[in-house]
């Protein structure tokens, strides 16, 4: 009873009480609840991490990132010759704050569906346990019932001292404190608990009274704590399961778009397309000047399909001046839909060249295309201009589809320049970003097409689609607002992830008008 308010509780003293240098949280909520929204929503300097989701492979993805974190504070102390957190910040004088991590609905990390996930949890869980105390990362695992199972090893449990149980059953009591201390579950005052700091000894019960942590305190002191953010501090990472992800917080592009100038040219390029379901960076498809370096998504959802490509051409367009940039885009969605204009708002809104054409303008962009390929085949390298085409809606690009009527063995037909465009364009800095709504509409731009696409993003489909092309039925086990992404030279890149949803008006306004200001 009442645990909920108790975290509260417990996150804003903490936060109200120390500096973000001081106290950091990874606040994990497994039950995918709303309890944490606020604080992801107010942004509170001290949240590193905020995950609201039931996905077990996220929450070990935490543990993980954290256990790195060990590690490394491992190895800062061992070069500085001391042994525990407090010595290394007196010796050293370096700000290194303390990291709290709250996971709620902890047992939710032991899936009895998946040994592999419950398994390396376990293990990563017991090793936060044990050794992280002394470099100043410490572990709260909370749940509202947790007497019915064994999912805390005793080692592991053994290693956590402090133990908290609000009101409850007898046999989360002895879960909790021991078989000889039953005194929570006679707890009948709402926020009434008992405090041991001795692995449950009942001699070292400390019965206390919660604070109230009301709607009101949610609105005046988490707003209060949130306002104190400096410029300089980063925004929380915030994974909510159930929502696409937001283009405004992948970090490296927003870095980019603040730096007020472009970047130098050369290497590869990133198109961001969604956050992964794991502690790790923004997905991204490297475009590299390489055979197959095409990019290719297969999904029904249109508006979920031009989200992605509008974060693949702003990702392009902020890595390279408008004079080693150009975008033509073949638009065939939806003209009555509410993303109908997202190509043109960045034609008019980008410095770099974008031409926007339909379904009538299909002819003439490849035939532009085409000319320009051969300018760089006949000169035998790629020139300073890099050219990405970008089709929304393979599937209604009928000249470009087999057996319809175009096919010719003639070395000019629509199919053989858009073969040879795919297989010989990437090398001399042109790739092709294609969206195509299903499989069985793919086929039909025939297989050595679809093989010169390497870098694959499938939405949900059946396992012999998923299989098909990306050698994986990972796409037939995706949760809604999920995609999985992988380089078909790259077997272990498969990944799941979160899409960029499209990006809020005012905020892509801004952004155009920015890169517009640069001086090139």
């Amino acid at each position: 009873m009442g645990k909920s308010n108790l975290l509260h509780v417990l996150i804003n003293a903490g936060a109200f009480a120390y500096s973000p240098e001081e106290l950091q949280f990874y606040l994990v909520d497994l039950k995918a609840g709303v309890e944490f929204n606020a604080y992801a929503e107010l942004g509170i300097p001290h949240a590193k991490v905020i995950a609201v989701d039931d996905d077990p492979d996220y929450g070990l993805s935490v543990l993980e990132g954290l256990n790195a974190e060990l590690q490394s504070r491992g190895d800062l102390f061992r070069n500085a010759g001391v042994n525990d957190f407090a010595t290394y910040r007196r010796k050293t004088g370096a700000v290194l704050p303390r990291i709290l991590l709250i996971v709620d609905e902890f047992q939710v990390l032991f899936p009895s569906d998946n040994p592999a996930v419950a398994n390396r949890a376990a293990a990563v869980l017991d090793n936060l346990a044990r050794l992280g105390r002394g470099p100043g990362i410490h572990v709260l695992l909370c749940s509202q019932n947790i007497g019915h199972g064994d999912t805390l090893s005793a080692k592991t449990a053994d290693q956590m001292r402090i133990r908290i149980a609000l009101g409850c059953s007898e046999a989360d009591a002895r879960r909790v404190l021991g078989d000889d201390n039953l005194v929570p579950a006679r707890l009948t005052r709402k926020g009434q608990a008992i405090y041991n700091p001795n692995g449950g000894l009942k001699d070292s019960n400390r019965e206390f009274q919660v604070a109230l942590y009301s709607g009101e305190d949610q609105a005046n002191l988490g707003r209060f704590i949130a306002s104190r953010r400096l410029p300089t501090q980063p925004w929380p990472r915030v994974f909510v399961g159930s929502d696409p992800a937001r283009l405004p917080e992948c970090v490296p592009l927003s870095t980019l778009l603040g730096a007020g100038s472009w970047p130098q040219s050369g290497g590869s390029i990133n198109a961001w397309l969604g956050e992964p379901i794991a502690m790790r960076p923004p997905i991204a498809a490297r475009l590299l000047p390489e055979g197959g370096s095409n990019l290719l998504a297969v999904a029904r959802d249109e508006e979920q399909a031009v989200g992605l490509m509008v974060a693949a051409i702003l990702s392009i367009a902020a890595q390279r001046g408008p004079e080693q940039v150009a975008f033509l885009v073949l638009d065939l969605t939806r003209s009555d839909a509410a993303w109908a204009n997202q190509s043109q708002t960045l034609a008019d809104g980008l410095p770099h060249q974008v031409q926007v054409g339909k379904a009538r303008h299909l002819a003439d962009q490849l035939m532009t295309l085409d000319a320009l390929l051969e300018e760089r085949i006949a000169a035998d390298r790629a020139l300073p201009l890099h050219v990405y085409w970008v089709i929304l809606g393979l599937h209604k690009a009928r000249a470009l589809q087999e057996g319809d009527g175009y096919s010719s063995p003639d070395a000019d037909s629509p199919q053989a320049q858009f073969l040879k465009l795919l297989r010989q364009g990437p090398e001399l800095g042109m790739h092709v970003l294609a969206w195509c709504d299903s499989m069985r509409n793919l086929q039909t731009v025939g297989r050595s097409a679809v093989a010169e696409f390497r870098l694959r993003v499938a939405g949900p489909m059946d396992d012999g689609d998923s299989t098909q092309l990306i050698d994986s039925t990972a796409a037939a086990r995706l949760k809604p607002n999920r995609l999985v992404f992988v380089h078909k030279d790259e077997p272990e890149s498969l990944l799941p992830f979160r899409p960029y949803a499209l990006p809020g008006t005012d905020w892509l306004t801004t952004t155009l008008a920015s890169l517009k200001q640069r001086p090139h």
